[in-house]
């Protein structure tokens, strides 16, 4: 039987077993947010989460890297007046979030993969930054859902229109990964940059900072990008299988290369 690598399904005994092994600790962020008329509302969620237990467990026996619970709710401002929408304000999750790594320092885990699933998320980097600053010996490594070379090869494909929220990337990953969760008969062709960018508006927020882009999604029907209805489960699998292969490979070297412990 393989080694678990869920936290949330590991006993006391045999998390304290595995930090004296690894110390990586592998942090999904997500979002509640509309992805058009035919995905789920966590579909970031569930796109992150399970790359990066699929990726643990590739390296399970090697490595033993744990995957901490999901972040659910993230920063959607660009979305937030679509019914479904849970947004969150950047200083909560900054608090949330600290405080988790926090406690999982305590408990002996020294490295930390941010994996962000949501494209609106900005303040993870600014966790990390907060974190090394108090916490010397820990090393804060980011990547997400489009990182590892991913968003370079989608990119680059001629065949994309627009990489773009709830198009057919991500159509294609839930295809992958929970196609359950997908009504294809409700996949309509989305909304261009172009259209997108005409509907936001820079206000000054306090709670975000100098300022914020925001947007009149109240004109918009679909809540989507790009062209949903070219999602495939074929494509989905080719793009999780790669980025798996690129994570397992991320944690085998940092598992075989000592950490920095200048602060220690």
């Amino acid at each position: 039987m393989p080694r678990r690598v869920i936290y949330k399904e590991m006993s006391w005994v045999e998390i304290q077993g595995r930090v004296c092994e690894c110390d990586i600790a592998i942090f999904p962020i997500g979002a509640m947010e509309e992805h058009g008329f035919h995905l789920p509302v966590g579909t970031d969620n569930y796109q992150i989460e399970a790359m990066c237990r699929l990726a643990a467990e590739r390296v399970a026996d090697s490595v033993g890297a744990v995957v901490m619970p999901c972040l659910r709710y993230g920063s959607t401002t660009s979305t937030r007046c679509f019914p479904g929408t849970v947004n969150v304000s950047p200083p909560i999750l900054i608090r949330f979030l600290l405080a988790h790594m926090e406690a999982s320092y305590r408990g002996g885990f020294r490295r930390f993969i941010i994996a962000n699933g949501h494209g609106g998320n900005s303040y993870p980097r600014q966790v990390g930054s907060a974190f090394c600053q108090t916490y010397e010996d820990a090393e804060i490594f980011f990547t997400g859902t489009f990182g590892l070379g991913l968003w370079e090869r989608v990119s680059a494909d001629p065949n994309n229109v627009m990489v773009g929220h709830a198009g057919e990337i991500e159509t294609s990953l839930m295809l992958a990964l929970r196609p359950d969760l997908v009504d294809m008969g409700r996949a309509t062709d989305g909304e261009m940059f172009g259209e997108f960018l005409s509907k936001y508006a820079f206000v000054m927020d306090d709670d975000y900072g100098v300022g914020a882009l925001q947007n009149r999604w109240q004109t918009m029907s679909i809540g989507a990008r790009g062209r949903p209805y070219r999602g495939n489960p074929e494509y989905g699998h080719e793009l999780v299988d790669e980025w798996v292969l690129r994570m397992a490979e991320l944690l085998e070297q940092l598992q075989h290369t000592p950490r920095n412990v200048e602060g220690e």
